[in-house]
This record gives C-alpha cells, sequence and structure tokens, in this order.
C-alpha cells in the first residue's frame, strides 16, 4: 500500500506541472496583457524579471513546443527575461548566452518577434483576423472599419516600426507613427530596428511591415 500511494504522488506531481502550463498557455508577457501587470504589482522597479516558472532542463524548439510556453524566452530556462525592457535588448542579451551563429540568430530573431506580435492577441482570446485588425485600428488610433479588408487597406497607410509597436506594448505607451516610409526608414535603419522579413509572418506583420530598403520606389 505505501508504494502504491508513492507511485500515486509521484503521478501526481509529473500531471500537475503540464495541467499550469495549459492554463497559462495564453498568457504572453506585453503591456497589454495582465501578466506583466501583475509583475509590476509585485514590484515598481523598471527591471523586475518574469517570474514565469520554467522547465528544469532546455527544451528543443518546435511548434509543438512552442504552445505551451507563456513566452519565446520561455524555452531558455537559464536566461531571466524582463518582461518591460524592449524585446530588442532582451533578445540581444539572450543570443549572446546561446552563442548562435549569423544566420541561427536571424531565424531566432524572426521566431521571436512573430510570437510576440502573435501572442499579444492569443493572450485577449482575439483569434478572428478581422477582430485582430479592429483592435490594431484602435491602438494605433484610426476607426475601425466594418470589414476586413477596409480594415487592412487603412493599416497598410500608415508607417510603425513593428519593433516600436511591441516595445510599447510591453512598457504600456503609444507607439510613434511616422508621416513617410521614407521616415520610417530612415529610422529604422539608425536604430538597427529592423523585423527579419524572410521568415515575417502573422496579421499584424501583414499589414504593417514596409520594405524600407528603397522607400523612394515604395512611395509614402
Amino acid at each position: 500500500m505505501l508504494q502504491a500511494s508513492l507511485e500515486f504522488e509521484d503521478l501526481a506531481a509529473l500531471v500537475a506541472p503540464s495541467t499550469t502550463l495549459r492554463r497559462e498557455q495564453l498568457l504572453i508577457p506585453s503591456a497589454a496583457t495582465k501578466a506583466s501587470s501583475d509583475c509590476a504589482n509585485e514590484s515598481s522597479d523598471f527591471d523586475t524579471p518574469s517570474t514565469t516558472c520554467h522547465p528544469a532542463q532546455s527544451v528543443p524548439m518546435s511548434s509543438t513546443s512552442a504552445s505551451i510556453y507563456a513566452s519565446y524566452f520561455d524555452r531558455f530556462p537559464a536566461f531571466t527575461q524582463y518582461p518591460r525592457r524592449s524585446i530588442r535588448d532582451e533578445f540581444d542579451r539572450l543570443a549572446k548566452t546561446q552563442h548562435w551563429q549569423p544566420e541561427e540568430t536571424k531565424h531566432q530573431r524572426a521566431t521571436c518577434y512573430n510570437e510576440e506580435l502573435e501572442g499579444h492577441y492569443a493572450s485577449l482570446h482575439i483569434h478572428d483576423k478581422h477582430e485582430r485588425l479592429k483592435h490594431l485600428s484602435v491602438e494605433l488610433e484610426i476607426e475601425p472599419l466594418d470589414t476586413f479588408i477596409e480594415c487592412k487597406k487603412a493599416l497598410r497607410k500608415l508607417h510603425v516600426n513593428l519593433v516600436d509597436l511591441m516595445d510599447a506594448r510591453r512598457m504600456d505607451k503609444k507607439v510613434h507613427q511616422f508621416n513617410s516610409l521614407k521616415e520610417l526608414s530612415i529610422y529604422s535603419k539608425k536604430t538597427k530596428k529592423i523585423y527579419p522579413q524572410d521568415e515575417a509572418e502573422g496579421d499584424v506583420v501583414e499589414v504593417l511591415l514596409r520594405h524600407i530598403d528603397n522607400p523612394s520606389r515604395a512611395g509614402k
């Protein structure tokens, strides 16, 4: 009977963590979520680290494992993320600890950024594409239009740096909008806040990502 009791307790210990992960699956650290607010409530310190529980060992990155983590950074249990710092700076800090080659760093950055943008809506339980664009329209202070196509057209007229958009959400600020693609291009290159275009994907990326290499040809 003692052995059976111990086996039952061991089984419960194994099941409990996975249950917790499923419950927290949609909580992505960003300024728009309560997850970051909870961290901020514990301490007013800007550099309060993320308190997300990590597995004991590193888990290989895949589309399957990605779905069980609250944040891209949770794949790296030895790394402490500061959820109210710039995502670019946090990723750069992580990359130094991983000793990735340039191509792998580029790939991982794209994965990190894509998940940050998409995870924002998952955390709000907004899964419909039109609803996501309406939410983005309100965020960027334009009128949310009645159809998906209308929303898409309106948002494509705006010029926003996507790294700044993610940071604005993490820091609970408004994102700056540029008057032209040329202005956005100059700023993005100067600050090196450039979204990895080759592997970019997602609803927000589809409407806000701009070709900044030759803005004069792309128009305003």
